[in-house]
This record gives C-alpha cells, structure tokens and sequence, in this order.
C-alpha cells in the first residue's frame, strides 16, 4: 500500500457476464491478463519465463519508472496515433521476457504522457497459434508493429522506438482486433 491505496487491483472478469470490461480493455480471447486499463495486455497465460517480464513489469509500474532513456520518452511524446505492439512469445524462450518488458515500459510511458492509443500485446504462440502464423513466426520474440512484422529477437530500445515511429508515419493501421481499424500492411 501507498498513502493508503492499494498499489494492485484485482479483477476477475468472464466472457459472457462482463462483455463491457471486455471492450474496454480490448480483450478478444482468453486467457488475458491486463495492465493499466488494457494498454498492456497479455493474450495466453504468461508462464515460464513469461512471468518474470511480467514481474517485472509490475515492480517498474509501481515504482513509476520504466527505466527507458529519456530521448526515447521524449520520441514517444511526439505518438499520438495508435500504436500496437504485438510481441509474440513462448513460455521457454529465454529473450521473450526482455522483448515484452520493453514493449510494456513503452505502453506504460505513452500512456503517462496521454497517448490511450498506445497498447503492448504479449501474445503467447502456443496458445495464439493463429496470430503466430499470422505472422509466418519460427522464432521468437517476434515483434509486430500495427500490423507489420519488425523484429525477430529483442531490439535495441533505439531503434524499436524508431522502427514504431517509421512504421506510425507510414500509415500502417492497427488491426481490428484492437481498436476495430481495419488491418493494411505499408
């Protein structure tokens, strides 16, 4: 606790009883795990080696420190159209907790800075096989960026930051299991 306020909130919500907790967080499937009204979400059960990105991403929300640069904050200032992260992860991958870590303290910065467009997705391949294959994945973390496939491993937080905003400045949009725009490649 902190002044007295509970620095964790628990909701348990089901499909059919709470369709408008569904929506507002963007979820579409189960299992979903959401964090900060669903600007970080995890699709599929973050297990294994997942939980430690999570964890951590938790402790850093907490702390209100992402312990991103601050010239990739300040880049991230400059988003205000929608952005979502798509990190693809299996729960033995050793590298995805790192890639999701960045992508959620990404979430978590443009959200503190207004931008409620902004959403980091960890979507586990086992249990989102689609999705992976969405994206043609034989490795992980792979990282799609509205839509586009960007990364295959975990990025320098420069050039992610960079890669979000060339991909945002190209038009991309961001696909309809999210905020309900049509999917287009660039």
């Amino acid at each position: 606790m902190r002044n007295g306020t509970r620095l964790i909130k628990v909701n348990v919500y089901e499909k059919d009883k709470d369709k408008s907790a569904f929506e507002e967080q963007g979820i579409t499937r189960i299992p979903s795990l959401t964090l900060m009204k669903g600007a970080i979400r995890y699709t599929g059960t973050p297990s294994g080696e997942e939980i430690r990105g999570l964890v951590e991403t938790i402790i850093r929300i907490s702390q209100e420190d992402s312990g991103l640069d601050s010239s990739t904050i300040e880049q991230l200032k400059t988003l205000t159209e929608p952005v979502h992260i798509e990190v693809i992860v299996t729960p033995q991958c050793p590298y995805c907790p790192y890639a999701a870590l960045l992508a959620n303290m990404f979430a978590y910065e443009a959200r503190r800075n207004g931008n409620t467009k902004f959403v980091s997705e960890i979507v586990e391949a086992y249990e989102n096989p689609d999705i992976a294959d969405k994206y043609n994945v034989m490795s992980v973390p792979a990282i799609a960026i509205n839509g586009v496939l960007a990364f295959v491993g975990v990025p320098y937080e420069e050039d992610f930051v960079e890669r979000i905003i060339e991909i945002v400045k190209k038009g991309a949009k961001v696909s309809v299991e999210v905020l309900g725009e049509s999917a287009t490649g660039l």
